[in-house]
């Protein structure tokens, strides 16, 4: 399941999946017009302003801030590790 040609293969059918059922193009409407699917209703400009900032704010968030986050604890455990080992008193040698 791991073949990349599978996994290309099932990306292009879930492609043309939404092309041809019409959610390609009720997205897109969406996202421009702020046209409701199915409905005669449309989201306002300030509405739709406000998602999009909201979307691309929590996308950015997760894919810069969180890994920061992440990266400075690893440094700050293997730093508090490394301190503890040093400041740790010397093992006896054992006698059998």
């Amino acid at each position: 399941m791991k073949n990349p040609y599978t996994i290309t293969a099932l990306c292009l059918i879930g492609i043309a999946f939404f092309i041809k059922a019409g959610i390609f193009n009720a997205l897109l409407l969406f996202l421009l017009v702020g046209a409701i699917p199915g409905t005669s209703y449309n989201v306002p400009a300030l509405g739709m302003l406000l998602i999009v900032a909201a979307l691309m704010w929590i996308i950015l968030f997760r894919l810069t801030a969180l890994e920061t986050f992440e990266v400075r604890t690893r440094k700050y455990l293997a730093h508090k590790y490394q301190t503890r080992r040093k400041s740790a008193p010397a093992k006896k040698a054992q006698r059998a």
